[in-house]
């Protein structure tokens, strides 16, 4: 698959993925937590994406959750966009093509994205906030290995996948 081509899609895919979220976000349960699509979907593209390209990913998921949201748009950008550059950064010096991984950061991408996200806008309930962030990063982790088998084919870019 062309670069261009690759990216359209990854770009496509991403963009679903929130249309998803958005649209079936609260109706979508996975052992009583509720996943983040887009969040998910993101942190599992930025494993093939490298740091700068992981940052756009970021950018773009993060503007478009922010269109949803109606409000606190620069702390869904910024949080995003930070959390996918650190993740990108990983397929250069940890990421070996495994599924395993995918998990871990499904798992710890999604808290740290809650929580650079709460530090520009503080929860009012911290300990709600927590076992919210805390069911969420669980099925995101459950989720990601789903993305990681649907989506590599569209971000990686070696030809053999």
């Amino acid at each position: 698959m062309s670069g261009s081509w690759r990216t359209a899609t990854t770009a496509l895919a991403l963009i679903v993925a929130c249309a998803v979220h958005v649209a079936l976000g609260g109706s979508l349960h996975f052992a009583g937590c509720r996943p983040n699509l887009a969040v998910a979907s993101l942190l599992v593209v930025c494993l093939f994406a490298g740091p700068c390209g992981a940052a756009g990913w970021g950018l773009l998921v993060g503007t478009f959750e922010a269109a949803y949201a109606a409000d606190l748009a620069g702390s869904y950008m910024v949080s995003r966009t930070l959390i996918a550059s650190v993740v990108g950064s990983l397929e250069a010096r940890v990421f070996r093509d495994s599924a395993l991984v995918a998990i871990g950061v499904g798992l710890l991408g999604t808290l740290a994205v809650e929580s650079v996200f709460a530090v520009f806008a503080p929860p009012s309930d911290g300990l709600a906030w927590l076992r919210r962030i805390a069911g969420t990063a669980c099925a995101n982790g459950a989720l990601a290995p789903i993305l990681y088998y649907s989506l590599r084919p569209l971000a990686s870019r070696r030809p053999d996948l």
